[in-house]
């Protein structure tokens, strides 16, 4: 059974063909050294029928486009400009394995890539829109909830620390906090 690829614009680097991301570059979203992965540029390769450009839309293309995105490109540059999770996919015993890179909203807005460390990128394999709870039983390696609820934390950490008056003294030495009682609303309107 024949199916039509939809045209995309493709650029070659290195003896590689890439489609192009909205900003005419092969980059369309980064790993950054926070997620605790090697940090590159993520990029889709044209591929074939098991990986990359041509696999997406002929396994998910219907399914991206049913979503409300124009182009497979679209939907990549989604999700890798805007993921919010890193789950460990498929580990090779020779290689890198494997992650998925999950959006999640009313669904898992997933890519499936891979390390290409010779090459310097991470390339997409694979991508779709997935139900709810897809991906659950994988190990999370980075969501971006964790990291929120630790910039939480120092940020009440700090708050606390202005709330107790921990201000240096003109010696360099910090004061002991004070015994001042902080009055909510409700006690001050009394």
């Amino acid at each position: 059974m024949e199916k039509k690829i939809s045209e995309c614009f493709v650029v070659e680097e290195n003896g590689i063909l890439f489609t192009l991301s909205s900003n005419k570059t092969t980059v369309f979203g980064h790993i950054t050294p926070e997620t605790g992965l090697v940090p590159a540029p993520i990029k889709l390769e044209l591929g074939n029928a098991k990986y990359g450009r041509i696999h997406i839309e002929l396994r998910h293309g219907r399914q991206i486009s049913r979503a409300g995105f124009n182009s497979i490109e679209a939907f990549v540059e989604y999700v890798a400009g805007n993921y919010n999770k890193i789950l460990e996919g498929k580990q090779y015993t020779i290689g890198n394995g494997t992650h998925l890179l999950q959006l999640q909203d009313s669904h898992n807005n997933t890519l499936y890539i891979e390390l290409i460390g010779d090459k310097g990128f991470w390339r997409v394999n694979s991508g779709g829109i997935f139900r709810k709870g897809y991906g659950k039983d994988k190990k999370v390696v980075w969501s971006a909830s964790e990291v929120q609820k630790e910039q939480s934390v120092a940020h009440n950490t700090l708050l606390a620390g202005n709330l107790t008056d921990n201000t240096p003294a003109t010696n360099g030495t910090v004061s002991q906090p004070s015994n001042r009682k902080v009055k909510s609303s409700s006690e001050q309107n009394k």
